[in-house]
């Protein structure tokens, strides 16, 4: 680990200012600390805009380059809560929806960690709250089994998916029974509030099902499939 990076991580603004104005500054952009993080990785994790910011404007290319965990520092700097470097790689044009080794994105990071003012900044700049992990977890079900209930509340205001439609996703009542063994109450009643929402606004409108045919007869052995079926035919009171 290099003098430079030390300082990226560090905070010390003066000498990183002072190295990128220097003749190796071009080659001190080019170094890797631990788990091949770039000094960009270092800055955002520590949260410290300055440098991040003087980084960027002699090195563009570092934007979105990943460490060894396939983390970029917008990775980096939502799991860590840093909302000033996340607004300024935002800026630079990171890109919100890469995904690290557990096929997480910033925005999931940001969940775990129940950074709701950063989730916010977030979905404001088109991150997609739909996306699946390798886990089969999406953003709104980390938030509802880790307890956070401002990330819950800000996903479902921006259309987050109770059940997404898609191979490999968990069944959403396996997200609510893992926060019930946790406690997350309040999680729980905003999730349950919003399935009433749902099945309220399916009243009224012309869904074609036919409940005696084998194929449906067959799909509602499915959990996923069952629930959608009561709520298809008013037999969910939700």
């Amino acid at each position: 680990m290099t003098s430079f990076y030390v300082d990226c991580e560090r905070g010390s603004v003066r000498r990183v200012e002072r190295a990128l104005g220097s003749r190796r500054g071009v080659s001190a952009l080019q170094e890797r600390g631990p788990n091949e993080r770039t000094p960009l990785h270092a800055a955002c994790e520590g949260g410290h805009t300055a440098i991040a910011d003087a980084l960027l404007r002699r090195g563009r290319g570092l934007i979105d380059v990943l460490d060894a965990h396939s983390r970029s520092a917008l990775h980096v700097a939502s799991e860590a809560g840093r909302l000033q470097c996340v607004v300024l790689l935002l800026d630079a044009s990171a890109s919100p929806d890469l995904v690290d080794v557990q096929g997480c994105t910033a925005l999931m990071r940001a969940c775990i960690g129940g950074h709701t003012e950063l989730v916010d900044v977030l979905l404001r700049r088109r991150a997609q709250p739909n996306l699946i992990d390798n886990a089969g977890m999406t953003a709104l079900f980390r938030s509802l089994v880790e307890g956070n209930a401002g990330c819950v509340a800000s996903l479902l205001r921006a259309g987050a998916a109770l059940q997404p439609a898609a191979p490999g996703v968990k069944l959403l009542a396996g997200a609510l029974k893992s926060a019930e063994r946790r406690g997350h109450a309040e999680c729980i009643s905003l999730v349950r509030a919003a399935k009433g929402e749902h099945a309220r606004g399916l009243v009224g409108k012309r869904v074609r099902v036919v409940v005696g045919t084998p194929l449906l007869q067959q799909a509602c052995r499915r959990p996923m499939m069952r629930e959608a079926a009561r709520v298809l035919s008013g037999a969910d009171e939700d």
